[in-house]
């Protein structure tokens, strides 16, 4: 296979790719495309996506891939084999000494011919790696993902470029610029998408916000929207996984969402009803039982 193409083909590639990633929500799958893609191109024996931790502290493994080792495209989101590459030390100084991390503080790509024989990084954790799964890393190239505020947010590393004899050779330059433009590619996606979540997560909060002080307004039917809200999902969820009487019936999680938030919301008009309509007891009653005010006017 070889891993230099035409300049066109990886042109109308990369598009593609572009408008694959936009469109894809679920963000384990979006982790696979990437890497797949970078694997692709470079003929690429392993690779890895790490992502910053939301404290900006660490690094997580995200996916990882090993064709030699047999390690097929795996989410590794809490899988506690694969440990958080720390980016600073405990008196808050930068971390240079992981590749990954390295190249996270320089927000540059960096390439590496012989990762036993290079400067820029503390090889000692890849040779243990190496020595423990008899497998020899040679080179190397990590690249950052940058958000639209230029702030690194993960980075892909691919380790031993293949050529078409199934030789270890360098990463090529040309292979690096194209790595950067899908790097580039998948950070913007990758920001829009945690951005479209976050707000996704807002608009549920504020929903149970308004929900839960609904069931606060009257003190009979207190905790009547979560209860529905909690049956609805319930029975989604009995209804998905049914497979005699509804093995037709299959939800995907947009639905799931909906129907989660149609229960939440199904009352959201007693926010204008007063609390003596809905709290009264029967037809004439407001603050007080008004029958003894027409018993005594009969």
């Amino acid at each position: 296979m070889s891993n230099e193409k035409s300049p066109i083909a990886l042109i109308e590639r990369l598009t593609k790719i572009g408008i694959a990633l936009s469109a894809e929500k679920n963000i384990e799958n979006f982790f696979k495309m990437v890497l797949n893609e970078a694997i692709l191109y470079t003929n690429a024996d392993g690779g890895t996506i790490y992502t910053v931790t939301d404290d900006g502290k660490f690094l997580k493994f995200s996916i990882i891939y090993n064709k030699t080792m047999n390690i097929k495209l795996k989410n590794v989101f809490i899988d506690e084999k694969w440990p958080k590459i720390p980016l600073y030390d405990e008196n808050g100084k930068k971390m240079m000494k992981n590749f990954v991390s390295y190249v996270v503080h320089t927000g540059e790509p960096a390439i590496i011919d012989d990762v036993y024989n290079q400067e820029i990084f503390d090889n000692s954790g890849t040779k243990k790696y190496d020595k423990a799964n008899n497998y020899h890393s040679k080179s190397m190239v990590a690249i950052p993902l940058k958000n639209h505020e230029n702030t690194v947010i993960g980075v892909i590393q691919l380790i031993n470029a293949m050529n078409d004899k199934g030789e270890v050779v360098p990463f090529s330059q040309r292979q690096i610029a194209l790595l950067t433009s899908l790097a580039s590619q998948a950070a913007i996606a990758f920001s829009n998408n945690k951005l479209i979540k976050n707000l996704e997560k807002l608009l549920e909060d504020f929903i149970k916000s308004i929900a839960t002080a609904l069931d606060r307004k009257s003190k009979y039917t207190g905790g009547h929207i979560q209860r529905v809200a909690t049956l609805a999902e319930m029975i989604t969820q009995k209804i998905q996984n049914d497979k005699k009487y509804f093995s037709n019936v299959r939800f995907d999680q947009n639905q799931i969402k909906e129907i989660s938030i149609a229960a939440w919301m199904h009352d959201i008009g007693k926010i204008t009803t007063p609390v003596y309509v809905m709290d009264k007891s029967t037809k004439l009653e407001t603050i007080f039982d008004r029958i003894e005010l027409v018993n005594n006017r009969l």
